[in-house]
């Protein structure tokens, strides 16, 4: 988990992302992730 969070901060400009939110706001984080219409990667950081 540690190493897919490093690869997918660390490679932002490699993909799209639709916003970041952190570990305490992963209801919106899912809730947004499947939005009908999304462009993008959602991201949960954990710090």
């Amino acid at each position: 988990m540690a190493t897919a969070q490093q690869i997918a901060l660390g490679l932002t400009d490699q993909f799209d992302v639709a916003a970041t939110y952190g570990l305490g706001e992963l209801a919106d984080a899912v809730e947004h992730a499947v939005r009908p219409g999304k462009v993008g990667t959602v991201l949960v950081r954990t710090r």
